[in-house]
């Protein structure tokens, strides 16, 4: 018999409605650890490259692997195995929006280098 901590992603997907604190869940140990947070929020955001999660980090390559090592022994799961990457980008999208999210969102729509019809005498001919 499966336990629903052992297909959280799977229940989310077949159930949305009512399975969102559970992938939520996953996140819990690292509340008191924002580096941690951080680290796994750049390693994803750099598609699992830790080089360059350092660097937008400003921190050494081995100190994301030490904090990434530190995060799978605090909640039982590997950021950088598939199943860490799909469990923990479900949680990420079941967390509510930060304050500077929320004020960006929706996303302003880009107004590009459209170029305003000036009119005057040169233009209305």
């Amino acid at each position: 018999m499966h336990q629903l901590q052992d297909a959280p992603l799977d229940y989310c997907i077949a159930r949305p409605a009512d399975s969102a604190t559970e992938p939520a869940a996953i996140l819990e140990p690292l509340d008191r650890h924002p580096e941690l947070t951080a680290t796994r929020a750049a390693f994803l955001d750099c598609d699992l490259d830790r080089r360059r999660a350092a660097h937008a980090l400003g921190v050494h390559p081995h100190t994301v692997d030490n904090r990434l090592a530190r995060t799978s022994g605090l909640t039982g799961l590997d950021p950088r195995t598939t199943r860490g990457v799909q469990l923990f980008g479900a949680a990420l999208l079941h967390l509510p929006p930060t304050p500077a999210e929320a004020r960006n969102f929706p996303p302003r729509r880009s107004t590009g280098n459209r170029r305003r019809r000036v009119v005057g005498p040169l233009t209305d001919r």
